[in-house]
């Protein structure tokens, strides 16, 4: 399981969206606040490579300030 804040290009990778790297989103949770995550390379190789097969493990949700 995998969890963001408003900073949710993962969750959307995740959810099927091709990956882009964005600009961060400033919020009250700093450490979390990546749009380009540097783990995600790493998290492919782990997995062959296999986008489906990350999908498929790894689940994810983000959640807002608001929440």
């Amino acid at each position: 399981m995998a969890a963001t804040n408003e900073n949710r290009v993962f969750v959307d990778y995740l959810r099927g969206e091709t990956f882009e790297p964005r600009p961060s989103v400033p919020t009250s949770s700093s450490a979390m606040d990546v749009g380009d995550p540097s783990n995600l390379e790493r998290i492919r190789w782990l997995f062959g490579g296999d986008d489906d097969t990350v999908r498929r493990s790894v689940g994810g949700e983000s959640v807002t300030q608001d929440e």
